[in-house]
């Protein structure tokens, strides 16, 4: 029996690398891929908990934590202080069972590692609040629409326009933008629960002039213009 030899063990170790090298491109895009549909499944599966949610309180959703207009970032606040907001107002009352949900998984695939200090649940399901934080974040905005206190507070279900963003991938920053590989992209869902992955360089350009808490008028029209499409 023939034996190779070194030199074309060596080419064929080779080839094989230049196999990988190809392969590995299109292997991480398709994972990226992938986490943008169960990403996209959250929010069904989180708009199913809002559902439920509402046919066993009068039609009204989970309380807020403030007003949109004065503190927008707390459209993602799931706890604070004691007192559970949004979508940890599922989590509490036994609606969603693990809060797993309310995370995106490109969040830590990203090299970043940027969230793991905002987004935990233990063993069980359970948010964790961070040591040092009185507050547990979401990497999603619950009901990013710029309206007073009292009345977020009374909002009911069958009140929401169906253009209007129910749920979507966090936009506050841009190093808090989980897809942002392969064209910057968020997941947006409407009252109705339709959702769609959209990439826009134009909400992508406001995103990337800084921290957007100041600017959600602007935010909000171009992500209006987007679930219009």
């Amino acid at each position: 029996m023939r034996k190779f030899t070194l030199i074309e063990l060596l080419v064929v170790l080779a080839i094989i690398g230049i196999l990988l090298t190809l392969l590995l491109p299109s292997l991480s895009r398709a994972r990226y891929q992938s986490r943008i549909a169960v990403c996209a499944s959250n929010l069904k599966q989180t708009a199913t908990g809002f559902t439920t949610y509402a046919v066993s309180n009068d039609s009204k959703l989970p309380p807020v934590q403030s007003a949109f207009n004065s503190n927008p970032w707390t459209t993602y606040v799931m706890y604070e202080s004691g007192n559970y907001y949004n979508m940890g107002k599922l989590k509490k009352d036994g609606i969603i069972e693990t809060a797993e949900l309310f995370f995106c998984p490109q969040n830590e695939a990203n090299e970043q590692k940027l969230f793991t200090v905002d987004y935990n649940t233990n063993s069980n399901g359970d948010i964790v609040i961070p040591s040092g934080d009185s507050r547990a974040r979401s990497s999603y905005h619950f009901l990013m629409e710029n309206m007073g206190f009292a009345k977020r507070k009374k909002i009911r279900l069958s009140q929401l326009e169906n253009d209007m963003a129910f749920l979507m991938d966090k936009l506050n920053h841009d190093v808090n933008t989980a897809h942002n590989k392969w064209g910057v992209g968020w997941n947006f869902m409407r009252p109705d629960a339709s959702i769609k992955f959209t990439k826009s360089s134009k909400v992508w350009d406001i995103v990337l002039a800084g921290p957007i808490g100041t600017k959600w008028t602007e935010t909000m029209n171009a992500v209006d213009e987007l679930l219009r499409q």
